[in-house]
């Protein structure tokens, strides 16, 4: 890949990222009263299962894109 379309890739792929970093941010955390009655039982919980999948599945796309700015080697 030459290096004009390697920063085309670049610059999507953080544009990408910023709007999963968006729509994470987006996502509706449980009232800290709920939250912290999970971190008595050793276990932190912020969201309730249906935001929760969202989350993890966002992060996991983030995990990605980070994967393919690192194969692209720009720094």
């Amino acid at each position: 890949m030459r290096g004009e379309e390697k920063a085309r890739k670049y610059d999507w792929l953080m544009r990408e990222y910023v709007r999963l970093e968006n729509s994470l941010s987006a996502i509706q955390q449980l009232p800290i009263e709920e939250q912290s009655a999970y971190v008595d039982k050793d276990k932190t919980v912020m969201y309730n299962s249906e935001n929760q999948m969202k989350v993890n599945r966002i992060k996991n796309l983030m995990g990605d894109i980070t994967e393919q700015v690192r194969r692209l080697g720009i720094r």
